[in-house]
């Protein structure tokens, strides 16, 4: 076995031993924070499938000025190689230490969501992994220091500072363009789910589909080398998941607001589900949809939490259940193992590891 997928079986054997009390389940999500992005923070410069794109880049801004990082790049992504730019004028041309701070920063911001929003931080780790976003931030530096940025915008939103949340927002989008898409986090945060606001999601829905093209073209100027509109195909596996996910939330556990953060991540998985459709006209829109996707780590884990006020749904259904609990634990459990050692395999770069 190789060490990602001997990480994944730690936190499933560590889970029972530590985690169920507040103290328990923050050296959990310490110890586990540690040990994921430690170890990616020490891997050597060739693990990572577009390092040596990055490498190529953090050589241009070693010999620019900020003025000549912005003449070089502009506006695209301009926030990352401002930042490359930084870290030159303090630690020089050490590569290898850019990638260590990038991860240990996604590692305290990701320590830090899960402390203050993960009812259960197994689950949520489990779910991170599985989902493939663990393996992504070897590879897709941009997007997965953004999606760290755009956690905590996600923890001032859910804090009501909207104009934090706003500030943060931006940061994410200069680090990586597409995580400005994660704005409307505030416009949907608090939609209860009625007729008016099924009717709005199945109009959004629609258009995208009937204008989606239209979309794509237009979205795709900012990726005009990595985006073909030829060979449409299906929008995959993940669409799938995101409806089964909303499914499984609004029948186990109804989005009525007695929970304001089960409320708002409902609503993310919904938006996610629809732009993933435009998935269809290449991977690089499928970013999109990750930015509130990646909160399904936090909103699984609430889907399936015990409440007292947790009583019945519309449907007469009990949406609490400890079998239906110890079912759907044993379900993500073997769907992690055999996903997450399928994402790892199929993911070029990942393998062999070795440190630095």
């Amino acid at each position: 076995m190789n060490i990602y997928i001997y990480m994944l079986l730690l936190v499933i054997i560590l889970a029972p031993i530590l985690k169920g009390t507040i103290k328990g389940n923050k050296f959990y999500i310490v110890l586990i924070s540690m040990m994921l992005f430690g170890v990616c923070a020490l891997r050597g410069v060739r693990v990572g499938a577009d390092l040596g794109r990055y490498e190529t880049h953090f050589e241009v801004c070693l010999n620019l000025d900020f003025q000549g990082v912005f003449g070089v790049y502009q506006w695209d992504c301009i926030g990352f190689y401002e930042l490359i730019k930084l870290f030159q004028i303090f630690f020089g041309d050490n590569f290898h230490g850019f990638l260590f701070m990038l991860a240990i920063i996604e590692g305290l911001v990701f320590a830090y969501v899960l402390y203050k929003h993960s009812v259960n931080p197994y689950m949520s780790i489990m779910l991170y992994m599985a989902l493939g976003y663990y393996a992504f931030i070897y590879s897709g530096l941009k997007q997965a220091l953004a999606t760290a940025v755009v956690m905590l915008a996600f923890d001032f939103l859910i804090r009501k500072k909207y104009i934090f949340f706003l500030i943060i927002t931006c940061i994410a989008g200069l680090i990586h363009t597409p995580a400005f898409i994660f704005m409307g986090a505030i416009l949907i945060m608090h939609r209860k789910i009625n007729w008016k606001t099924i009717m709005m999601y199945l109009i959004a829905t629609g258009v995208m589909f009937v204008f989606s093209e239209e979309i794509a073209v237009f979205l795709s100027s900012a990726y005009d080398s990595v985006v073909s509109l030829e060979g449409i195909g299906g929008v995959g596996g993940k669409l799938l998941m995101m409806l089964l996910f909303v499914i499984a939330g609004y029948v186990l556990r109804i989005p009525n607001g007695e929970n304001k953060t089960y409320l708002c991540l409902f609503n993310f998985m919904i938006v996610a589900a629809i732009l993933q459709i435009l998935a269809a006209y290449g991977n690089v829109f499928e970013r999109l949809s990750d930015y509130y996707f990646i909160f399904s780590m936090l909103y699984i884990p609430l889907v399936f939490e015990k409440t007292e006020r947790r009583r019945g749904s519309v449907h007469g259904m009990v949406i609490y259940d400890k079998n239906i609990y110890i079912l759907s634990n044993t379900v993500l459990m073997v769907f992690s193992l055999v996903y997450f050692y399928v994402t790892i395999s199929a993911t070029y770069g990942l393998l062999p590891y070795v440190f630095n």
